[in-house]
């Protein structure tokens, strides 16, 4: 099961390349999960190549006051590098779930699937709500190794 944004590219071969991750984890309840890298639009039919860098979800915060104070990560306050040498080939584990990017096997739409009673959720009450209920029942996020999965930006 593959959950992405809209707006977005991917490279050559990024399904081979997201099911070599998740099986790299040794974990079942195990998703990969993250925020885009950026890459320029396309030309023609050239492919994108996957790139090193990757987003780890690691910095969450309260904003609001009052009734509508709320736990939220922003995208850019989140860590953007390359994978540690020790961690090229293997997954990091890491604390949320990014609606930009969910890679699982599919048995995690079937365990939590989105709430049809929470309509109308901005992205950071979405990313909260769906990492709670998805730990919940046993499931771990983790970082991928490189970026094969891209948000487009003009020139």
């Amino acid at each position: 099961q593959v959950g992405v944004d809209a707006g977005i590219v991917f490279s050559d071969g990024w399904d081979e390349e997201l099911i070599r991750q998740l099986e790299a984890t040794d974990n079942e309840m195990a998703i990969i999960s993250s925020y885009l890298s950026e890459t320029k639009i396309r030309d023609g039919n050239r492919p994108i190549a996957a790139k090193p860098e990757r987003y780890t979800i690691c910095h969450a915060s309260y904003k609001g006051d009052g009734r509508e104070r709320r736990l939220e990560h922003i995208r850019s306050e989140q860590v953007h590098q390359t994978a540690p040498p020790d961690r090229t080939q293997t997954p990091m584990l890491h604390p949320f779930w990014g609606s930009e990017l969910s890679f699982s096997r599919g048995h995690y739409v079937l365990q939590v699937p989105y709430d049809p009673k929470l309509c109308g959720l901005d992205e950071q009450d979405e990313e909260i709500t769906m990492a709670l209920r998805a730990f919940s029942n046993g499931y771990d996020f983790y970082t991928p190794t490189q970026s094969v999965i891209f948000r487009t930006k003009g020139d």
